[in-house]
Formats: structure tokens, sequence, C-alpha cells
């Protein structure tokens, strides 16, 4: 399983800093050596800053920072040109520190990491989301709402050439899940989300676990196992939500839940989802409604498919 996340504890954010030292000053040569073994930039001592992690198996392979930008600076303006793009005054979020591991460097790690930005940004009613891409991802990035400028320029942190990228989130991002947020009203919380992708194959769920997360089908299908039978009996495609009874009980998943394509879930951990209730009660209450509609839903169509993993 590859998983894109916020980077939370210091041993994570200690981690990335040591990971960007081994790509961008050992390998790519891009900044120069330090007795410290990290790189540290001064973006990372803005208090807007937000670094997102891609683990592989709980393996650190890949970081971007993310940072909310202001009306008297622009991040990302030392890489990249977008004066010409956006006014001063509209809130942007940039990324910046791109930075993965040999063997993970692929579209769908650009992608993912892309959209987990955009997430960040509507939860902060961002307008756009600013940053430097590889060329060779321009018509993936297209497909996802994203505008890319003519001008090409070398990259100060890799060795690709680069092109403005530029999403107005509002208006052009064009995403299952954050659609999903809007219609069930959880556009505010959509931040506290982590993406995982899996591989045909690869158990999402098992049977007998403590469950401790819910998840989103965002892209693929998955089969379901059922615990009374030997074979698949259902399969759920985008838009089906599994494992949510966990972020309410303790209760072990009933049934076996894999990947049969590729599949992109939303993942919100019960730590998470708990927080929440303590500390914006109106937010949970939100995430409650949602999940109270659809088991209704479920309840009045078919069998349970969806929730006898839970």
């Amino acid at each position: 399983m590859l998983k894109i996340a916020v980077a939370k504890t210091p041993e994570q954010i200690d981690a990335l800093l040591k990971l960007r030292y081994q790509v961008l000053v050992e390998e790519k040569e891009k900044f120069e050596p330090n007795c410290s073994g990290r790189l540290v930039e001064k973006f990372d001592a803005f208090p807007t800053t937000t670094n997102l992690i891609v683990t592989q198996d709980d393996q650190l392979v890949g970081s971007m920072r993310l940072t909310l930008g202001t009306q008297q600076y622009v991040p990302m303006e030392d890489s990249a040109d977008f004066n010409d793009l956006i006014p001063r005054e509209v809130k942007v979020l940039g990324c910046s520190m791109y930075c993965i591991k040999k063997g993970f460097r692929n579209t769908q790690v650009m992608l993912g990491l892309l959209l987990m930005a955009s997430y960040l940004g509507l939860s902060h009613q961002v307008n756009h989301i600013i940053a430097p891409t590889d060329l060779k991802l321009m018509n993936r990035l297209k497909r996802a709402g994203f505008n890319i400028s003519d001008s090409e320029t070398a990259s100060t942190h890799t060795d690709l050439d680069i092109s403005p990228l530029l999403l107005n989130i509002k208006q052009d991002l064009k995403d299952f899940f954050a659609t999903f947020a809007e219609h069930n009203k959880i556009e505010g919380s959509i931040h506290a989300y982590e993406c995982a992708f899996y591989e045909p194959g690869e158990y999402i769920i098992r049977k007998g676990e403590v469950g401790e997360c819910a998840f989103v089908l965002v892209d693929g299908e998955v089969e379901v196992q059922h615990a009374e039978y030997t074979q698949s009996t259902d399969r759920m495609t985008p838009g089906a939500v599994f494992g949510e009874m966990s972020l309410l009980s303790d209760q072990v998943r009933s049934a076996n839940i894999l990947a049969k394509t590729k599949v992109r879930v939303m993942i919100l951990e019960k730590s998470v989802f708990i927080k929440y209730l303590t500390t914006e009660p109106t937010m949970a209450l939100s995430m409650l409604k949602s999940m109270s509609d659809r088991m209704s839903k479920l309840i009045q169509n078919r069998p349970l498919a969806a929730t006898l993993a839970d």
C-alpha cells in the first residue's frame, strides 16, 4: 500500500528532512552539503507550512511541502514566476520541495500529492494551488483541471525542466473526492483524510482485524468477500463508503475487502474522527449525518455489503 498523508509527528518531519538531503543534496547535488544531514529552508519555519509524506508499507519514500501564501509573499516565486498568472490579492497554496525516492517517481505519486494539496486548499478556502511541475506529467495534470504555463524554466530543486502549474480549485478541479466532499458537506474537514493506493489483489480490509478507520472509494473497483461464503459476493465502485462503523465502535472486521483493479481510497482514521468530536463538534456531526444518510440508503436498497467489513 502506498499512502499520502500529512506529517504529524517530530519523527516524521525529521525523517522527511533527511530524505530531502539524501535525494536533493547527495543524489542530485542541487544544494550544498552540510553536517546535519538534513535539508531545511526558510519556508520550513513558516507557521503556514504543512508537509505531505509518501510511505510504502510505512517506509518513507517521498514528501512535498505546502505553504499558504500571503498578499506580501507568494510561495514558490523563488523557483518559478507566477506573477503573470495570478494577482497578489488571490489566496494561494504553494507546493515545493517535491522529493521522491527512485522507483516511486511517477504520475500516480505526483498527482496524488497535488490532489492532497488541493484538499488542504479547500479546507482553508484557498483560491489557487501553484507549483512547478515535470513537463512529462502535463497531459495527466491537465485532465485533473490544472493549467500549465507555456513558459519553461529549470527547477532549483530537481534536474527536470519545469513549467509553472496553476489550479483554480473551486472552478477547475476535476476530482471525484472533492465532488463527494462538497455533496456530503464535509469540505471543511477534507484535509483530515489520508490518501492510499492499492494494487490489484491487495487487501484493504481483512476479516478479524479491529477497525481503526473508514474508507471512501475514489478510483477503481473492490471486491467484498463475505464471512459466510468462500467466494466473493459483491463489488463496490467509486462513491462506496466502507468500514465506517469502526469510527463508532471497537468491532472487528467481519469480511475481507480487496482491490480488483488499481484502487485509490481516502481514509479517515478513528483517532482523527474522535478529535473532531471533541474539538469541532459541528464538523463531526456533519460527518455523522453523512454516514447515517448512506447507511439508511444501504438498508433500504440492498444487503449491507458495504458495511459487512465494519
